[in-house]
């Protein structure tokens, strides 16, 4: 089987960089939103690929 492994992280849809953590147990890819900083709302709230829907909070 061969290995899906990440050489880079890719930015986010906002250019900045996403970060990439071990979270529940499992590796996740977080991007910090729009502001590129913790928290906010909309399109500035924190983004994780563990989302169950990200877009259902929009």
């Amino acid at each position: 089987m061969e290995q899906r492994i990440l050489t880079a992280l890719p930015r986010d849809p906002w250019g900045n960089d996403s970060m990439y953590t071990l979270d529940k147990g499992g590796p996740a890819i977080l991007s910090l939103g729009a502001d590129g900083a913790p928290g906010g709302d909309g399109d500035d709230r924190d983004l994780s690929s563990l989302d169950r829907d990200a877009r259902s909070e929009r």
